[in-house]
């Protein structure tokens, strides 16, 4: 499949529920107790093609995204010295402060990430089978940034909650029983990132300038909030033309991950997706991730349903497997902590 021209859809929603080429699930009357049908039809079908989607009505307050927000810029204000001591002590590259540059050493993205849980002895405390506590790394809380820890948390166990809820309308889409999922999201892996681009220089070229490159993501399924003087985020059709997502301060952003896509034997696809730079010099954008993910030990397998005469595509993996598997995918080998 070979990209062709970007779209820039930003107009208004159309009588299809679409918004800027995605479409609109509003989980609103779900979660006050209506028939769920008329969502689950609509996350199947978006599911099934673009694989991204935006949602409302997820009863987030908006000012547990502000909370956040504002402690990711005092945390990005502190000295760049001290901003080098917020790296994983473990050397992990989904933990701490981290720095993504251009060739040129530019800064064009900084990432604060945290997992669900502080470290091994934490996961075990919360249930996590002996064998498996090697996975969690240690976070990295910067004290010196007042407020930054709650708020961080307090945004992640929403996220979480909106996260399981999805899982649930989820299963239904896929002819599942509505608690197919639950019994795998009792301790899971699921991380919390935060994402500033800040501003990049001025450029010649006509073409779009990446600030995060082209990927999927590993998880079940990412939510994402974002902010900012300029939409960057991009998402690939199964046309391969790039459509970019518009900023919607009331909407998460939810795309299918890896995982999810293995266990529908690729029904549900893996979306292709990137961060194009904008082209005001000045602009910046921040976004709050979430990557949910399920229980370390959950063996991911092509559900029998989506098995079709050719088989299976994926051999059964856990989140723990999965992990070492992604990262060797997308990062040299060595940059895994030991």
């Amino acid at each position: 499949m070979s990209p062709r021209t970007t779209t820039d859809l930003t107009a208004p929603d159309g009588p299809d529920g679409r918004r800027g080429g995605i479409p609109v699930i509003d989980i609103g009357p779900f979660l006050a107790g209506a028939d769920p049908a008329a969502a689950v039809e609509r996350i199947a079908h978006a599911c099934s093609t673009v694989s991204f989607l935006h949602v409302v009505g997820h009863g987030i307050a908006p000012e547990t995204f502000d909370a956040v927000y504002r402690a990711n810029d005092a945390l990005l204000a502190l000295p760049e010295a001290e901003r080098d001591l917020l790296a994983s002590p473990d050397r992990h590259p989904f933990r701490g402060l981290t720095t993504m540059r251009s060739p040129d050493g530019a800064p064009l993205v900084h990432r604060f990430q945290v997992c669900h849980y502080d470290d091994p002895p934490a996961a075990a405390t919360a249930g996590v089978p002996a064998r498996y506590v090697d996975y969690f790394a240690r976070n990295v809380w910067p004290e010196q940034v007042a407020g930054l820890r709650a708020a961080v948390l307090a945004c992640f166990a929403e996220m979480r909650r909106v996260g399981d809820t999805l899982m649930e309308l989820f299963a239904r889409a896929l002819g599942l029983a509505p608690d197919y999922f639950a019994p795998m999201l009792t301790h899971p892996v699921s991380d919390l990132a935060v994402n500033g681009y800040p501003a990049q220089p001025p450029r010649e070229s006509a073409e779009p300038a990446l600030t995060f490159l082209e990927h999927t993501d590993s998880g079940m399924l990412t939510l994402l909030h974002q902010r900012g003087d300029y939409p960057g985020l991009q998402v690939q059709d199964l046309d391969g033309a790039w459509i970019t997502v518009p900023l919607d301060p009331d909407a998460l952003v939810i795309n299918i991950g890896d995982l999810m896509s293995r266990w529908t034997n690729d029904r549900w696809p893996s979306t292709r997706h990137r961060v194009v730079a904008a082209a005001d010099s000045t602009a910046t954008r921040t976004s709050i991730a979430t990557f949910h993910l399920p229980n370390v030990d959950t063996v991911i397998a092509p559900l029998e349903p989506f098995v079709g005469a050719d088989g299976p595509h994926y051999e059964p993996v856990t989140p723990y497997v999965w992990e070492a598997m992604f990262l060797a995918k997308y990062r040299p080998r060595d940059s895994k902590a030991a």
